[in-house]
């Protein structure tokens, strides 16, 4: 392991140039050496090869990694060999598709506003309020000794706790990750900080005293208040949700998994929003202590931890239907894909490196990062008041705490689904550039052969010209 380290460690040093990248500089607040730790031996070996990737780094236009399995690629090259052979429409260099485009999803009018504005105002179903707010009831009366019915709260009352409630998920998750924010990066205006979510504190105290009261005309309302304020005001509020487990009987299973997730507005592990946005590292080793998170060893074990792969079949088959191809022409080029890779031998996965040209082509560096990303914490969960350019230029720390901040790409038609827009993409894994181009050619072949509907294609390109805002005629 030693020579190993050693002979990376002064790899390490060829790559880079004068400017220091996300990669270099997540390196000098978390040396290699302690990397390593984190690291199977057959991941370790192939740090060389991660360092070479990272050398490509550039100040005007890298941003980002995303790492993917090897089915994502036959999802990628396929749709590729749609649009050059079906739909009549050249691909640049360096751009793969990550989704579908469709006019009926990934419509966020002002791109990643848009996102946060509609799910900022993610209105719960009406099972999981009750859920929750019933659990809750039952941590009270446990704890107050008290006998609190969630049927005997009207519908405002219980709009009320709810409100509360999920305020308080948010802002004690957050609050526990600003203080570390504060700490390794420059001070922020939290918009999550205690101010905005106790605000809440006296609507839930006095929805929950007035019912109190009405069974218990003598109970000590300073006591629970002073016991609502230490429960729900700290930073670790949080913590003591989880002490739901404790109760007798046990709270509901689908509420323990709820709270496990910390957060009811942002979560990319949960459709829709696993679709539509894309995780992305901006450093190539960084989080390798999160197997979840960790985009090289995405990569290099050519597993998609979130097992994203199974939707993408129906999403080819999706399209094939609407530009008048038959669907199971999708399944036997999915097939060919993987039995040409299996003859390949492919072991590794695909490493994306996404490019920002903005600069390059208008003049103005990172415009669609800024657009199109946010900062996050795992699970997609936002830090709204960072800017994602001044984070991948280093104006903030790569890490937070044990953890290194992640960004979020919100998939839309106009830009990230846009071969003409200003994103690049290179994609990395143990093939050839012969051998990829034999893979789409064969893949056009089989769609040179088959049967198409001409009316169904000029619709869907016309579509097309409408979100890319350009014209393909047909």
């Amino acid at each position: 392991m030693f020579n190993l380290l050693k002979k990376s460690i002064l790899l390490l040093l060829l790559p880079f140039t004068i400017y220091a990248g996300p990669s270099e500089r997540h390196l000098q607040l978390r040396p290699l050496s302690e990397i390593f730790q984190d690291l199977e031996p057959e991941i370790q070996e192939k740090i060389p090869l991660l360092m070479e990737i990272a050398g490509q780094e550039n100040e005007d236009t890298f941003f980002a990694y995303h790492g993917m399995s090897q089915n994502n690629r036959i999802f990628q090259d396929i749709l590729h060999a749609v649009f050059e052979e079906v739909l009549n429409i050249p691909l640049p260099k360096d751009f793969y598709f990550l989704r579908v485009p469709n006019e009926n999803k990934w419509n966020w009018e002002n791109h990643k506003d848009t996102f946060f504005k509609h799910y900022g105002n993610f209105e719960a179903p009406k099972e999981m309020k009750n859920l929750v707010l019933e659990n809750l009831l039952r941590m009270i009366n446990k704890q107050q000794n008290v006998n609190l019915i969630f049927d005997d709260f009207t519908p405002q009352e219980k709009t009320s706790l709810w409100l509360y409630f999920q305020d308080y998920i948010d802002c004690s998750f957050h609050s526990n990750w600003t203080s570390k924010v504060e700490k390794y990066a420059i001070p922020v205006d939290y918009q999550w900080k205690k101010p905005v979510f106790n605000s809440y504190l006296p609507l839930l105290t006095e929805v929950i005293t007035k019912k109190i009261q009405s069974s218990c005309p003598n109970y000590n309302l300073s006591s629970l208040n002073h016991w609502l304020e230490s429960m729900f005001s700290t930073q670790f509020g949080v913590y003591n949700v989880f002490r739901l487990r404790e109760i007798d009987p046990p709270a509901d299973p689908a509420i323990i998994e709820l709270l496990g997730n910390s957060d009811l507005r942002f979560n990319d592990t949960r459709a829709p929003q696993k679709s539509e946005l894309i995780s992305l590292n901006t450093a190539i080793l960084a989080n390798s202590c999160d197997i979840g998170c960790f985009t090289a060893r995405i990569f290099l074990t050519n597993k998609s931890v979130l097992n994203g792969d199974a939707v993408l079949e129906n999403e080819l088959k999706e399209l094939f239907e609407c530009i008048g191809l038959e669907s199971s022409l999708a399944s036997k080029l999915w097939e060919k894909g993987q039995n040409k890779l299996s003859e390949l031998n492919v072991h590794e996965g695909c490493l994306l490196q996404f490019f920002d040209e903005s600069a390059l082509r208008d003049g103005i560096p990172f415009k669609l990062v800024d657009l199109d990303t946010y900062v996050s914490f795992k699970h997609g969960i936002p830090i709204p008041n960072l800017i994602s350019s001044d984070y991948v230029k280093g104006e903030y720390s790569l890490r937070c705490g044990s953890r290194d901040l992640e960004l979020r790409l919100v998939v839309n038609n106009r830009t990230v689904l846009n071969p003409f827009s200003n994103f690049r993409i290179v994609r990395h894994d143990s093939l050839s550039q012969k051998e990829s181009a034999q893979l789409i050619l064969s893949l056009k072949e089989d769609l040179r052969n088959s049967s198409k509907n001409q009316e169904k294609i000029k619709k869907y390109v016309t579509a097309l010209n409408r979100m890319w805002n350009t014209f393909f005629p047909q």
